[in-house]
C-alpha cells in the first residue's frame, strides 16, 4: 500500500473482500484525512451533521481546513457532503441519511444559524461590558514607565537613534503600562524634527514613514509591500504645516506637534521663556560649539517677569 496526501494505492489478495473492507476503513488515506472521515461517520452514524467548526476544535485545526480537506476527500470517498448554510459549513455522508432525513437537516441547520447569530450578539455585548469594566479595575493598579532611547557616541550621550538602514530617528520615548509584574501596553513614539520655511509639507511625512518601513526596527515587508509596525506613533514636529501635510498626515496616521506648542508648556508650566523665535536671535550670534550648553542654560533658567 503506497499513501499519498490524501489517497494512495491499496493492495488485497484476489478472491477476498479485502478491498472493499479497506476502502470503508479509509486505509488509503492520509492519517490526517482518515482522521477527518472517521469524525463525519461517527456523528453521520448517529443521524448527525457536524459543524466545520466544531471537527476544527477536536482536531486542532482552522475551519478553511476542515472545509479544504473534506473538499479533496470528495474525490476519494464519493458518500462525503457539504453543504453551506447561511452562516456555516456542514458535513456529513449521505450514506447515512434518507433524503426527508437531508430536508429535515437542511432546515435544522439554518434554525442553528439563527440560534448561534443571537447568542452571538449577546456574547458580543457580555464581551464589551467586561472589557469596560476590567479595564476600570485593573486602571486602579496600573503604572505607566517612560523613558528616552539614548546611546553613548564619542563618550556623550545621545539620543539621535541609527537604525539598520543608516538612517536617524532624532528622539524615541518607550512607554509601558505596567500591572504588577505584568505589561498590558507596550510602544514607541518617535519624534522627527523639522524646519522648513513655509511649513514641513507631505513629502517630509512621506520620508518619514519612508524611513521607518525600511527599516528592520520599525518597519515590515508582505507580499512585496513595504508597512510599519503596529506598536509605534510617529510624531513630526515643525513651526508650521502645509494644508497637503495635514491631509497626507490624517490619512497616515501621523501626529503633528507645532514646536510653539513645547514652547507654550515651557512657559505656562515650568515660566520659562522659551520662545522659538527668540532662543533663535540669540543663539545664532554664538558660536554653534556652544549651542547645547546655552540651550540647556536657557531652558533651566525660569522667566521673571519684569517689575514696571
Amino acid at each position: 500500500m503506497f499513501r499519498g496526501r490524501i489517497n494512495g494505492y491499496l493492495y488485497a489478495l484476489p478472491g477476498t473482500d479485502q478491498i472493499k473492507k479497506r476502502l470503508a476503513r479509509g486505509d488509503h488515506l492520509h492519517p490526517w484525512a482518515r482522521a477527518l472521515y472517521y469524525e463525519i461517520i461517527k456523528y453521520s452514524r448517529a443521524r448527525r451533521w457536524v459543524q466545520a467548526h466544531n471537527l476544527a476544535e477536536s482536531l486542532g485545526r482552522r475551519p478553511y481546513e476542515i472545509v479544504r480537506m473534506a473538499t479533496k476527500l470528495q474525490s476519494t470517498i464519493t458518500s462525503i457532503r457539504i453543504y453551506r448554510s447561511s452562516k456555516s459549513t456542514w458535513l456529513y455522508d449521505d450514506r447515512f441519511f434518507t433524503e426527508e432525513e437531508i430536508r429535515q437537516w437542511i432546515k435544522k441547520a439554518e434554525e442553528i444559524d439563527s440560534e448561534t447569530g443571537k447568542v452571538g450578539q449577546k456574547i458580543g455585548i457580555l464581551h464589551e461590558k467586561y472589557c469596560h469594566a476590567a479595564l476600570e479595575r485593573i486602571w486602579e493598579k496600573v503604572s505607566c514607565e517612560s523613558s528616552f532611547k539614548q546611546i553613548i557616541r564619542n563618550g556623550k550621550i545621545c539620543h539621535n537613534i541609527r537604525l539598520s538602514n543608516r538612517k536617524e530617528i532624532d528622539r524615541i520615548l518607550m512607554v509601558k503600562t505596567v500591572v504588577g509584574n505584568e505589561t498590558l501596553l507596550e510602544f514607541e513614539i518617535l519624534f522627527e524634527f523639522k524646519y522648513k520655511k513655509g511649513g514641513a509639507d507631505a513629502r517630509d511625512i512621506k520620508e518619514f514613514l519612508d524611513k521607518l518601513a525600511t527599516s528592520h526596527e520599525y518597519g515590515y515587508q508582505e507580499d512585496g509591500r513595504r508597512g510599519m509596525k503596529s506598536n509605534i506613533v510617529p510624531v513630526l514636529v515643525a513651526p508650521s504645516f502645509t494644508k497637503d501635510a495635514i491631509r497626507y498626515a490624517r490619512k497616515h496616521g501621523v501626529i503633528l506637534l507645532h514646536t510653539w506648542k513645547l514652547s507654550r508648556m515651557l512657559r505656562n508650566e515650568l515660566g520659562i521663556n522659551a520662545e522659538f523665535k527668540r532662543i533663535v536671535k540669540i543663539l545664532l550670534k554664538m558660536d554653534e560649539k556652544s549651542w547645547d550648553r546655552e540651550l540647556k542654560k536657557i531652558l533651566r533658567s525660569p522667566h521673571k517677569p519684569r517689575v514696571v
